[in-house]
């Protein structure tokens, strides 16, 4: 394709059928293969072997290969000449300008002829119409992923907008078979899969202009207005989109059993709004062209839904209530939520130019599915992105395309970090019962010494916090779904893959199955919170059974996630609080009711009274489990070290007391018992951190260089001091290169690209993705303690200290915070003598 030519068996037999008189069906049999061409009889002849030294060739080269290696000779060749070119021309029967024909540069007449000869296009489209099926057949093939709805819901009747009641089970089955057989009949189901930025000049004559669009008087006008406009690129898999239809746009929330009758009410559900589609385009090249109407099979674009569609979304006639929408690709939102390492701050130069920024970030959010825009807590406006390529070209379609005519300026990058502990194994893998057992505990208490607990910080198996972190937005959306067809067949995909990472630790380890079977034990019975934001790579387990009426939502939605069916009857049972004080030996002995010294009388009272205590104290313990399950979440979200979220970190609550003395109704002035609870437990959970070994993980990229061998050792040394880690090194084969993969953090990657062809005089090639966490194994808070440390460094020698990989990472991070720092900016405040004396 470098030449711009290609071609396919069939196009030759076409061509050697029209001049030897040969069936064309034939050739296209033996064109490929075994096949040879025995001059003498005409015949073709099947051969699986051929003799040493035998001078006969396959008909592929004697019929395909040498036609074009002659083409090549003629054309590019050392002897070429115009009139050979001229005659090549002419026998093929080409059409090529004479100025292509008679050009001095060989390979320009070689690109323009065999373009002629054997067209790229066509070689595509003729293998696209064979191979690619049809709608109708590929939508039979895919409609269980399209359209993942597999069991009839209720048969009910909704009423909805005004609408005539209509049962939702016979919706439900029109739908679905409106995609099964790619009707072009109603009801309307399409699929936005992105918002695409297209130039006024992409526009032919007939398209939409600016001052048509919806909203476009504000931010489209005046000097250094944009010119860019999002277009919806639209899969229609029923019905027919027409200009002027209203239909329905369902986002990627939407749920349609949490959705009842809505007939007397006007107003929309949540995740649903109502357009009326403008115009409608088919997508030419680079420029589109307004069309009447888009059918069933087709992908069209659809200008005009900028304000209702953010990156994904179901376009419907059908209303809210009994629509079921298309699939979302939610696994490719997953992974790149995960994987936006690079946070950049942007601020226009003038006040004035505030407003176009906006606008230019969410046009810049929505066109690109990789990346996410937010205003963080300082009232920042934040770009996400994968890494720093991904970032430059972010910021320079806003500067270009979303916001023309706004300066605006940029923070320097600022890379996500994680904190985590790795226990006193030392070993990130190894986090089985007997790192459990090592761990010391850690306690808290609330400022008025109401309750106290005991806790442990433990570390989590990584792979088991990667899988849970691959899932953390999924996660949340089945801990939120309300009994859809779709999230149950989820829930239970969710658990298979959950065990199937169990059973890759568990071979991949010498002593796996005990690591597996602890785990496991404490994922099914134990597990309380899942965070941060209720869903991500660190766990609260607490296997205590408490005094409350009812476990907390949360915990009963996560554990029937994880453990499947019916988790009710495994959670924390409704028990007293004397019988909990005696099953579990961990609540402390309240105050008899009733004393051996107590008359029948006080004896009466405290039986009057005991329903009423006992209620209260069941409100002081769920007041205080929220309270616990809150702070978890805090917790998560903003480590002990530089204020990032933790990674592979799971809290262990040992044991919890409340002061039976305690009064919940009397006036406390230390405020709020939860508020309390919240503070107590966080410092405990950093507490136990600081004391299970902290560390810092940052995120690497994945860097692939292709380099001549004498290149490598300016290759290896640029990596060596960008902290870089060779995994893989080859030799590609038939070729003096060999391919080098490496891990280089990503607070290390910016300007690698340029270094590393600079460096290498241009031979490198470097190609680079996001991987993973890494973890840092300097521990922050070394120092010299032991004998031999303490006769390697003195104890006032912060040399080591200072340079300490980790603890610069960390005091780097507090800065661009604008957290405290501890560090000593005068070291030994000695008078400075000077040397020198100018005279």
């Amino acid at each position: 394709a470098i030449d711009g030519w290609a071609f396919r068996v069939e196009q030759f037999a076409d061509i050697i059928a029209e001049k030897f008189g040969m069936r064309r069906e034939v050739l296209q049999k033996t064109l490929w293969g075994d096949y040879y061409l025995n001059l003498k009889t005409k015949k073709i002849e099947h051969a699986k072997k051929t003799a040493v030294g035998s001078k006969r060739k396959p008909m592929f080269v004697q019929l395909v290969l040498e036609n074009i290696w002659n083409a090549y000779e003629a054309v590019a060749g050392s002897e070429s000449t115009a009139e050979k070119r001229q005659k090549v021309v002419e026998k093929m029967k080409l059409e090529v300008p004479a100025r292509d024909v008679t050009h001095r540069d060989s390979r320009h007449a070689l690109q323009a002829i065999m373009s002629a000869w054997l067209p790229v296009s066509q070689a595509i489209f003729d293998a696209v119409i064979e191979n690619v099926p049809s709608p109708q057949d590929a939508q039979k093939l895919r409609a269980a992923v399209v359209w993942p709805h597999p069991h009839d819901p209720a048969d009910v009747q909704i009423s909805a907008c005004g609408a005539p009641a209509v049962s939702r089970r016979d919706s439900f089955q029109l739908q679905r078979d409106a995609v099964l057989e790619c009707t072009a009949d109603p009801p309307v189901m399409g699929y936005i899969s992105k918002m695409v930025p297209l130039d006024e000049d992409q526009f032919q004559a007939s398209a939409v202009s600016v001052a048509e669009q919806p909203g476009s008087e504000e931010t489209d006008s005046g000097e250094g207005a944009s010119r860019t406009h999002l277009v919806a690129v639209t899969r229609v898999y029923s019905g027919a989109i027409r200009p002027g239809d209203e239909v329905y746009i369902y986002g990627p929330k939407y749920n349609p059993l949490s959705i009842g009758n809505t007939s007397e009410s006007e107003e929309l559900p949540p995740h649903c709004k109502k357009a009326q589609i403008k115009k409608l385009f088919m997508f030419m090249g680079r420029d589109v062209e307004e069309v009447d109407c888009a059918s069933s099979g087709h992908i069209c674009g659809i200008l005009g839904l900028d304000d209702l569609v953010l990156k994904t979304a179901t376009v419907s006639s059908v209303p809210p209530g009994l629509c079921f929408p298309l699939h979302q690709n939610t696994e490719y939102s997953d992974a790149i939520a995960s994987s936006l390492v690079v946070h950049v701050a942007v601020s226009p130069s003038r006040k004035e130019g505030i407003d176009k920024l906006k606008e230019g970030l969410k046009k810049l959010n929505q066109s690109d599915p990789a990346l996410e825009t937010y205003v963080n807590s300082h009232g920042q406006h934040i770009i996400a992105a994968t890494g720093e390529l991904h970032l430059e070209r972010c910021l320079r379609d806003l500067k270009e395309k979303f916001a023309p005519g706004v300066d605006f300026m940029t923070s320097p990058p600022i890379v996500a970090y994680r904190e985590t502990v790795i226990g006193k194994s030392g070993n990130p893998e190894k986090r089985d019962g007997a790192v459990y057992n090592k761990c010391k505990i850690t306690e808290g208490q609330t400022a008025n010494g109401a309750c106290m607990f005991r806790l442990k910080v433990v570390p989590l198996p990584m792979r088991l916090a990667k899988f849970l972190d691959s899932y953390s937005r999924k996660g949340r959306r089945l801990l939120a779904a309300e009994g859809m067809t779709s999230d149950e067949d989820e829930k239970t995909r969710f658990r298979q893959e959950l065990a199937a990472a169990f059973e890759s630790y568990e071979e991949s380890l010498v002593d796996g199955e005990q690591i597996v079977k602890f785990w496991r034990e404490k994922l099914r019975d134990d597990l309380w919170a899942l965070g941060p934001s209720q869903f991500g790579p660190n766990a609260l387990f607490c296997g205590l059974s408490l005094p409350l009426d009812e476990t907390p939502l949360t915990v009963r939605k996560l554990k029937a996630l994880v453990s499947g069916g019916d988790a009710v009857a495994e959670e924390i049972s409704n028990v007293g609080v004397s019988s909990t004080t005696q099953e579990s030996g961990v609540l402390e002995a309240g105050a008899k009711e009733t004393g051996d010294e107590a008359g029948p009388d006080e004896a009466g009272g405290a039986a009057t009274a005991g329903p009423a205590a006992e209620n209260e104290k069941i409100a002081v313990w769920s007041q205080m489990i929220r309270g616990i399950l809150t702070a978890f979440q805090l917790v998560t979200t903003a480590g002990p070290l530089c204020e990032e979220p933790l990674h592979a970190v799971a809290v262990f609550i040992e044991e919890i007391t409340v002061d039976p003395a305690y009064e919940p109704g009397s006036s406390d002035p230390f405020g709020n018992l939860a508020g309390q609870v919240i503070n107590s437990f966080k410092d405990a959970v950093r507490a136990g951190m600081l004391e299970g070994g902290p560390r810092l993980m940052e995120p690497t990229i994945s860097v692939s260089v292709q380099a001549s061998m004498e290149s490598l050792s300016g290759l290896y040394a640029l990596l060596g001091k960008r902290r870089g880690k060779i995994l893989r090194e080859e030799l590609i084969e038939g070729t003096s290169f060999f391919v080098v993969d490496a891990i280089v953090p990503t607070s290390e990657s910016f300007g690698l690209f340029q270094v590393l062809r600079k460096q290498t005089s241009g031979e490198a090639a470097p190609t680079m993705q996001i991987s993973d966490w890494d973890l840092v194994v300097q521990n922050p808070f070394w120092k010299p303690e032991t004998q031999e440390e303490l006769e390697d460094l003195a104890k006032d020698d912060l040399t080591k200290i200072n340079n300490n990989l980790a603890r610069k990472l960390i005091l780097s991070i507090r800065r661009k915070k604008g957290l405290k720092v501890d560090e000593k900016i005068v070291d030994k405040a000695d008078k400075q003598r000077t040397l020198h004396r100018k005279k």
